[in-house]
């Protein structure tokens, strides 16, 4: 009987190992693994498909006899789950059962009792389950992220525990972990305390041209399969879809969710047929036909959600398009991945649609193999995360608000029950105007009240210092009008008495002095009505018929020495240009100062800093990483997008600027300067941080402002423990993001900047 080859989103498993290829070289990998650790790591980006990989890919390779598979999802809980899975399998002994009574004295012989204690539990179901079924057990850890994107650090803590208990087992028992790869940093503590974790692991690349070519071949050359390629134009067929699903025209991958909605969109637009019975014959021309494809995924969801609505407006006029959209906003999270829900939790955040018809809706999404139901879970979830991150683009500004509003409340609640910590007055100001449309918990509407009685008491102090501040100066006023006052009463009578004079010229020197005093501090603070960071100037003195320029504080202290003979203010780059002796120097905010450069052939063994911004290279020059004794390096607003290999060489390199470029990643011989203490790549197309960030130990300063691409950060971060100053302006990286949250552990010190200006 002929078999229709495509999954759409679904996985593949061990029965469709026929239509499944493109992954030998992997599955040869895991097989080989499997025999050498107890564990095995699988990880990828979402979409390479890891899921298939092991449940058909490595699943194929074992005889029947030689293979249980249980797969463990972390639903509402992963201890729960994991317990759950275990005794469904037969890790239980059920009265009713009837087996041979050898087998029955064995098993009681043999079967450890959960008298043992608690911590045996899970040790008792797998031997029960290897004493009935007599096979090698693999627990595979399917979506393993999802412990990290909704699960405490209680359930994170308990499932290690159980993970050890799971490898002190006799029986032969196997766990693969499959995570997507953004969250490896997330293992830390589980590495620490299971090092086995990370020992076998293989990471899932995004599949090229040839094993896209693979992949059609073997879902339509198959004998069972109902869909065919035109004989003589196989080639063609599967490098022109190939082509169309590119992303870029430089693209050398696809993703696979892509690949599949387009073969089963296809299939449809040629048989009509949504029962997919019918056999079907790809050809050049047809798929010539399709022209260039774009976000196939958004194309699809919407015509998904516009086809639903027709249906059903007929009946039910509050299902519109948007209406719909609305209620598929809760399977995703505000990151865009996946959201398990179960169906009360969807009611309550739909209060202003009818449960009903969202119970009409979820099912057209069933049956349209959108939203899958977990019977054991009893939760309703998206097919894909590519689909996730599909309806999080569609959300509205104000929607997208009041989810930030919500996960930042969330977040601080469980920061205060251990901290005590308090929200901030940004978090105040953002959250108010949204208040009335969150649904608080009792604690989250607790926080918000403290924090706001808080945050007043903090203004009155302030508005209490600024009063007494003010009522300082008009002292300070009437005392100088007094003393201008009687020093014209002593000039017009000075001559009529000498003796009157005398008694008042003391404290008319005073005041004068006083009077001189203040005019010198107010002289430099016009000098100096530019702060940098609000805790720098510039400021002049007259010595000797010469100016001099120094630095000062706001409390017009001098913190930098009045030894300049030409000086500017501190910029963005975070040094101040200045000259001494003849010669041009960088200073920065400590005093060091780096003598510069402004042309790589004035570049010297004396020369510490290189100043080359707003250059447009045609070709970099790449002989300016000989200069090993550079310290501080300005590449702003050059036009690269790519430096060549070579900067490792700067050895004892302490500050680079590659703001306002068009970079997508971080040059990877950057994460070899071990010297760095500053790094600028604002104002940059940044699409993401790599791991290698944690291995800048001495950074101090990460500017990363306006790169709006850049979504997350990894949880290495938290490695840069003497960060003291972190810029996030415009970017997309929200509050929540765990890397920052990690972050806000290992470096309290560290001053986060999210909105508005870097306060300089």
């Amino acid at each position: 009987m002929k078999q229709y080859p495509f999954k759409f989103l679904d996985p593949y498993s061990k029965d469709d190992a026929k239509f499944f290829s493109g992954r030998d070289e992997e599955i040869a990998q895991l097989y080989e693994m499997v025999f050498q650790s107890p564990i095995l790591l699988v990880y990828g980006a979402s979409g390479t498909g890891k899921t298939s990989l092991i449940q058909c890919g490595l699943a194929s390779r074992f005889a029947s006899h030689d293979w249980m598979a249980l797969t463990i999802r972390r639903g509402g809980n992963i201890n729960l789950s994991l317990q759950k899975v275990l005794a469904d399998a037969g890790g239980k002994t059920h009265a009713e059962t009837i087996e041979p009574g050898w087998l029955s004295k064995f098993k009681q012989k043999n079967t450890a009792t959960d008298n043992m204690g608690g911590d045996t539990v899970i040790i008792t179901a797998l031997k029960n389950i290897y004493l009935n079924a007599f096979k090698p057990v693999y627990l595979i850890f399917d979506q393993f992220e999802e412990l990290y994107i909704f699960g405490t650090k209680e359930e994170q803590t308990e499932f290690i525990r159980s993970v050890k208990q799971i490898l002190m087992v006799e029986q032969p028992v196997k766990m693969i972990f499959s995570i997507r790869e953004e969250f490896l940093g997330y293992l830390d503590e589980f590495e620490r305390e299971v090092p086995q974790l990370t020992r076998k692991k293989l990471r899932v690349e995004p599949m090229n041209d040839t094993k896209i070519k693979q992949v059609i071949h073997r879902a339509t050359a198959n004998e069972s399969s109902l869909v065919t390629i035109a004989p003589g134009e196989e080639e063609q067929v599967a490098k022109l879809i190939f082509e169309k699903l590119k992303i870029t025209e430089r693209s050398k991958t696809i993703q696979l969710p892509y690949l599949q909605v387009f073969l089963d969109r296809f299939y449809l637009s040629i048989t009509k047929d949504e029962n997919r019975k019918t056999p079907a014959v790809f050809n050049f021309e047809e798929v010539s036909k399709q022209g260039k494809i774009g976000d196939i995924l958004q194309n699809f969801l919407e015509e998904q959600v516009t086809g639903i609505s027709a249906k059903m407006l007929p009946t039910d006029h509050d299902l519109t398009p948007e209406t719909i959209w609305n209620m598929l906003s809760p399977f995703a999270t505000l990151d865009g991945t996946k959201d398990p829900i179960t169906k009360n939790s969807l009611y309550d955040r739909l209060p202003n649609v009818d449960n009903s018809s969202i119970d009409t809706v979820v099912e057209a999404f069933i049956n349209r193999r959108i939203i899958r139901y977990d019977e054991d879970a009893d939760r309703y979830e998206l097919a894909h995360d590519s689909l996730a991150k599909r309806i999080a683009e569609k959300r509205s500004k104000q929607e997208i608000a009041q989810l930030e509003a919500k996960s930042i409340l969330k977040f601080r609640t469980s920061r205060n029950n251990a901290t005590g910590e308090l929200l901030s007055e940004t978090d105040l100001n953002f959250i108010e105007p949204l208040l009335s449309k969150l649904k608080l918990t009792d604690e989250e509407n607790t926080l918000f009240k403290k924090s706001k009685h808080a945050a007043e008491l903090r203004r009155r102090s302030e508005e209490l210092r600024l009063m007494k501040e003010n009522d300082s100066l008009k002292k300070t006023q009437k005392l100088l009008k007094k003393n201008a006052k009687w020093q014209k009463i002593i000039i017009a009578v000075g001559f009529v008495s000498f003796v009157m004079a005398i008694l008042f010229t003391y404290n008319t020197i005073r005041s004068y002095r006083n009077l001189q005093a203040l005019q010198a501090k107010t002289k430099k603070l016009i000098a100096s009505v530019y702060f940098y960071r609000d805790k720098i100037g510039l400021s002049k003195v007259d010595k000797d018929g010469k100016q001099w320029y120094g630095f000062i504080d706001k409390n017009l202290d001098v913190v930098i020495d009045y030894k300049y003979t030409d000086a500017e203010t501190f910029d963005d780059t975070g040094f101040a240009k200045v000259k001494r002796g003849g010669r041009s120097y960088l200073v920065d905010v400590d005093g060091n100062e780096y003598q510069v450069s402004t042309s790589i052939d004035s570049l010297n063994n004396s020369t510490t800093a290189l100043f080359l911004s707003a250059r447009d290279f045609k070709e970099f020059p790449s002989r300016i990483f000989d200069h090993t004794n550079l310290k501080v390096l300005i590449l702003s607003d050059c036009n690269l997008d790519e430096l060549p290999p070579g900067i490792e060489k700067l050895v004892n390199l302490q500050q680079l600027d590659i703001a306002q470029n068009y970079f997508k990643t971080i040059p990877p011989g950057i994460f070899k300067l071990n010297k760095l203490t500053t790094l600028n790549f604002s104002g940059n197309d940044l699409t993401g941080l790599p791991p290698n960030i944690g291995e800048l130990k001495n950074l101090k300063e990460l500017q990363l402002y306006w790169n709006p691409d850049l979504k997350v950060t990894p949880v290495e971060i938290s490695k840069l423990t003497l960060l003291k100053w972190l810029d996030l302006t415009g970017t997309s990286i929200k509050e929540t993001d765990i890397g920052i949250k990690k972050l806000s552990e290992t470096a309290p010190n560290c001053k986060v900047i999210w909105k508005g200006s870097q306060s300089f």
